[in-house]
């Protein structure tokens, strides 16, 4: 019996110490979901190749498109942004990544200026019931600062207040909550609703638990002023 007792004792110890280095650091804490976009127009020769930490993340993205998420190491990193299939760095960003956070780092660019990185965190929760969550980034360097309306597709523009006054360039306008459905979306010059203000309008049919991200960018050659890419944050 008493050898019975003693490994019965033995076995439960194994049993807590199992329990407690469960316990410790997940490994969601340890990493992140990270993106690349690529929202400069002038790059050349037309894509990009991005690194991080010294390793390559993704190559050839093109203007006006994103990776998909992959896993990469939580804490302070180094992005790196080049011209494709070029050794030298057009950016060189050094950049914190919080443990279970998603992200996105944008690649922006004007005609005169040397390219940049932004880097978002993403949204990584369900919306309230029947909504979405829609976010707008100013990559649109032509056309300055923006005034951003999220609203359902035909709303008189004269009848609502922009969801973001003066959107500055490289900025994001925060996740806006709306009704999940026919969605129109417009940005327009800083205070003014007319037509003449317009620089990007489009519709898009959301369903309801979707989170979404905007990135307005230049029309190198073309009548608008903007174009835009849309991406998927989060589907249910």
């Amino acid at each position: 019996m008493k050898k019975f007792a003693i490994l019965g004792l033995v076995l439960a110890g194994s049993m807590l110490f199992a329990a407690g280095c469960g316990g410790g650091s997940s490994s969601s804490s340890k990493t992140v979901q990270l993106r690349m976009v690529n929202a400069n127009p002038y790059v050349v020769p037309s894509s990009y190749d991005f690194l991080v930490a010294g390793t390559s993340f993704t190559t050839g993205l093109p203007f006006g498109s994103s990776s998909a998420y992959a896993t990469v190491a939580s804490g302070t990193s180094t992005i790196e942004v080049r011209n494709n299939g070029v050794p030298n760095d057009v950016i060189s960003q050094s950049v914190t990544l919080t443990g279970g956070d998603n992200y996105s780092f944008v690649a922006v660019g004007t005609s005169s200026q040397t390219p940049s990185g932004v880097l978002l965190t993403d949204n990584n929760t369900v919306p309230t019931s029947g909504n979405v969550a829609v976010r707008v980034i100013n990559a649109c360097d032509a056309v300055g600062p923006m005034d951003v309306y999220i609203n359902p597709a035909g709303t008189n523009l004269f009848s609502v207040t922009a969801n973001v006054s003066n959107l500055a360039f490289g900025a994001g306008s925060g996740y806006q909550s709306i009704a999940a459905g026919s969605i129109e979306i417009r940005l327009q010059a800083p205070g003014d609703k007319s037509a003449t203000g317009n620089r990007l309008d489009f519709t898009s049919t959301l369903a309801a638990g979707g989170v979404i991200t905007v990135v307005a960018s230049d029309v190198v050659a073309g009548f608008s002023p903007c174009t835009y890419q849309q991406l998927t944050d989060l589907t249910t």
